[in-house]
């Protein structure tokens, strides 16, 4: 009788991993935005520091996913509906993974959210970088600018033989800090009119031969044509200085936006490719160079919530006394 062969299961790697290091509790801070996460999730999101704080985590999902994020959230806040979700999550190198995410939230005495507790789990193996965005026809439908895909394929064009065409050509990457705060808070279309006003004052900013576009859901990409790293810096002054200018002020909230910004100059000595630029841009963004950051006390909530209430009482009076 013919020996049967005994049949082995297929073990890759990140499945073995998943079989260990499946499921992290993360705790993330309203106040400072900062996320502490369960030591063992380092063997799964590779660089924790990718994902210390809310901005840094949601920088590394897709636009829709993002949006998706920013409702569940709004509705654990306003509504109490259970956040439960699964999307996409980019990690170092451009490769992604599935995972699922849970979430409580903790209020404080005022019954102003404080913290949330999270819960992320490995659901399996994700599409890759490249295929972010693809979807959309090139343009972003919230701000009107170029989405990743189109960006990336112009990022692509500007190197010829893995060097740029023109003298250094600069990536500048630009992310608008505690929009997932604001969308816990405020809701999608509060935070997607913040993207716009951002978006409009980069497009007055930067000059008629440089290209901006949306690369993910908090985050825009500059390609800055003939620029080294003495005008980078003047540039991502004088963006700021236009952001301050604007005083983009969230609803509810009594301060303007702030942003990080993190940049790399693509020299033309040198041979590159499209995602190691996005990826040394991301790391400059990561170190925060150029960083406005903002710190909110959720005090701060209770102080506006009071105002509007105080004013919300103040027309009733009128009214009855009318």
């Amino acid at each position: 009788m013919a020996k049967q062969k005994q049949k082995q299961a297929p073990q890759p790697a990140l499945l073995q991993l998943a079989d260990i290091y499946s499921n992290f509790v993360y705790d993330w801070n309203m106040s400072t935005d900062f996320i502490t996460w369960q030591q063992a999730a380092k063997h799964l999101l590779k660089d924790l520091h990718l994902f210390e704080n809310a901005d840094r985590f949601v920088r590394n999902i897709s636009i829709a996913d993002f949006e998706k994020r920013i409702n569940a959230l709004h509705n654990l806040n306003s509504h109490h509906v259970p956040f439960d979700i699964t999307y996409d999550l980019y990690l170092p190198g451009g490769s992604a993974i599935i995972v699922n995410e849970r979430a409580a939230l903790l209020k404080n005495a005022n019954h102003l959210p404080v913290e949330i507790r999270g819960h992320l789990t490995f659901v399996g193996p994700g599409k890759n970088e490249s295929h972010q965005e693809l979807a959309e026809k090139g343009e972003d439908k919230v701000t009107g600018l170029m989405n990743y895909a189109k960006f990336s394929k112009l990022l692509s064009v500007a190197l010829k033989d893995g060097k740029p065409k023109v003298h250094n050509a600069t990536m500048l990457q630009v992310m608008v800090e505690r929009t997932s705060l604001f969308g816990l808070i405020s809701g999608l279309d509060e935070v997607n009119r913040i993207l716009i006003e951002v978006a409009k004052v980069i497009k007055q900013t930067i000059r008629a031969t440089d290209h901006a576009a949306r690369i993910s859901g908090n985050t825009f990409g500059l390609l800055l044509l003939n620029c080294d790293n003495k005008e980078i810096t003047v540039v991502a002054k004088k963006l700021i200085e236009r952001l301050e200018e604007a005083k983009i002020t969230p609803a509810r909230f009594g301060i303007t936006i702030g942003v990080s910004m993190g940049g790399t100059v693509v020299q033309d000595d040198q041979e590159h490719n499209v995602l190691e630029i996005m990826q040394r841009s991301a790391t400059a963004l990561q170190s925060m160079q150029f960083l406005k950051q903002m710190s909110i006390p959720i005090e701060l909530l209770q102080r506006r919530a009071d105002a509007e209430a105080a004013g919300e009482k103040s027309r009733t009076r009128r009214k009855d006394d009318a």
